[in-house]
């Protein structure tokens, strides 16, 4: 009988992870909208449908102000990114040889990104990469050559079918991917450093994004082109002012003072969705249960 107690308290504490490794992402609720403009006011990301034609399928970015292109959540470790395409990029969770991110700028020069955030199929990974000798008004320019972190697609990346969304005539699917908090670190990118953000999709990583690109209609942003800045974790707020940074961020606000803040009574916020850490950070949790399971199980034998 005690073998038997043991063996389903084992089954229990692991089965809500189990695999300590495999990502958690959060639950859809904790997603919110990364921005665009539309006639000069800010908006949730948008794409129409094949609007590049060169890119389509699981290429294709798709979505409107009320099923938004492209979202974002975070929690203490990761920033979890979210691009809606018109088709499954993993049939089978293999994925195609095609890459799905974004091109941040941390510089403030609106005609250049500096880092790019990447799920790259072909080779099976999700990549961070510098762009350290970028081309003013080119967003289709190559990054380094080198990744400066690469993860197992596996560990960071999977494609979710979307019920009820159908831009095209058949199935939407989202593309997740998470990148650590200390990762993202490394190359200037923090829960509030002031960014602008472009959704694209791509053949391969290595040349950079030159497939679809959220927020227009065909064709990548150009020098001309107005983009919004915002940060990229979403719910934080540093002035305690009941405003999202990003939210001040993107109203011309400012999110240090409490007395700078959007007009209106403030606005709602989720929390980060549920689930189990992956990696290092999900082993405490774990560890507490087994030392609690190992616990019982001393008590027991000791009667």
């Amino acid at each position: 009988m005690l073998k038997g107690r043991w063996a389903v308290m084992t089954a229990l504490v692991l089965a809500p992870c189990a695999s300590a490794w495999a990502q958690q992402f959060p639950v859809d609720g904790a997603y919110r909208p990364w921005p665009c403009f539309e006639g000069g006011v800010i908006v949730p990301m948008f794409d129409p449908h094949q609007d590049e034609p060169g890119a389509t399928l699981e290429r294709d970015l798709v979505g409107n102000s009320g099923a938004p292109a492209g979202l974002r959540a975070a929690d203490r470790d990761f920033l979890y990114v979210r691009l809606r395409v018109d088709a499954d990029p993993a049939p089978g969770g293999t994925p195609n040889p095609f890459a799905w991110g974004l091109l941040l700028d941390t510089d403030g020069d609106a005609g250049t990104y500096e880092v790019m955030l990447i799920a790259d199929g072909g080779a099976g990974t999700v990549d961070i990469y510098r762009n350290t000798s970028p081309t003013s008004g080119d967003l289709r320019d190559p990054p380094d050559a080198q990744p400066i972190t690469s993860y197992d697609w596996d560990l960071r990346a999977r494609s979710v079918a979307v019920p009820g969304s159908i831009f095209g005539s058949n199935q939407d699917y989202f593309v997740d991917v998470a990148f650590s908090w200390p990762d993202l670190d490394g190359v200037g990118v923090r829960p509030t450093s002031v960014v602008r953000v472009w959704a694209a999709t791509s053949t391969t990583a290595s040349t950079g994004m030159t497939g679809d690109f959220a927020c227009r209609s065909g064709d990548a942003p150009g020098p001309g082109d107005a983009w919004p800045r915002t940060v990229a974790d979403h719910d934080d707020d540093s002035d305690g002012d009941g405003f999202s940074d990003a939210s001040e961020v993107e109203s011309g606000t400012d999110p240090g003072d409490p007395n700078s803040h959007p007009t209106g009574g403030g606005e709602p916020k989720l929390a980060g969705g549920g689930g189990c850490h992956s990696g290092p950070a999900g082993i405490p949790a774990v560890g507490i249960l087994l030392a609690l399971a190992l616990r019982a199980r001393r008590r027991s034998s000791e009667r």
